[in-house]
């Protein structure tokens, strides 16, 4: 785990959105999801729910995210 995977992942959650979060990190889409998903990857759980229009955090994701 990466301190760098951690910020991206506070501000997908901050912005609810990976386009969003991407942009204001100066980074692309693919950039931001190859991140998150090798994060979630690195800890076995899945972190957010990409359902929907927006990103929302699972219980996972928010005992992470505190």
């Amino acid at each position: 785990m990466e301190i760098r995977q951690l910020e991206i992942f506070c501000v997908v959650a901050d912005e609810r959105g990976f386009s969003v979060a991407a942009d204001k990190l100066g980074l692309t889409q693919p950039t931001v999801s190859f991140q998150i998903a090798s994060l979630e990857e690195e800890l076995g759980t899945k972190l957010l729910d990409r359902g929907g229009r927006t990103t929302m955090l699972t219980k996972s994701g928010e005992v992470l995210y505190r």
